[in-house]
């Protein structure tokens, strides 16, 4: 939705320090933007558990126009998620809601 996973790696200097992780964000490849694909409101991820029970996660989009109220439709879709701020620099966050 707000672009691919991108992880962040840290090296130093010297090679005698091991390159660390920092963290991941999103990267490009954007689909939702502030002014793009503003009048979806939310996408459903359907999948299949181990158990064979058929789920779906529902995804929020934060840039919708038409946001779905989360709390109307927990009966269907008890797994919903949000992220707090989708920008390119941020960290990546997805929240239940």
């Amino acid at each position: 939705m707000y672009g691919e996973d991108s992880h962040t790696i840290g090296v130093f200097d010297n090679s005698d320090n091991p390159p660390f992780y920092i963290g991941n964000k999103f990267g490009g490849h954007r689909q939702m933007t502030k002014d793009e694909k503003t009048n979806i409101s939310a996408i459903g991820h359907l999948f299949c558990t181990y158990k064979k029970e058929l789920k779906i996660n529902l995804y929020h989009n934060y840039y919708s126009k038409y946001p779905i109220e989360s709390n109307k439709i927990k009966q269907y879709f008890p797994n919903q998620y949000i992220v707090k701020e989708p920008h390119k620099d941020s960290q990546k966050g997805w929240s239940r809601v």
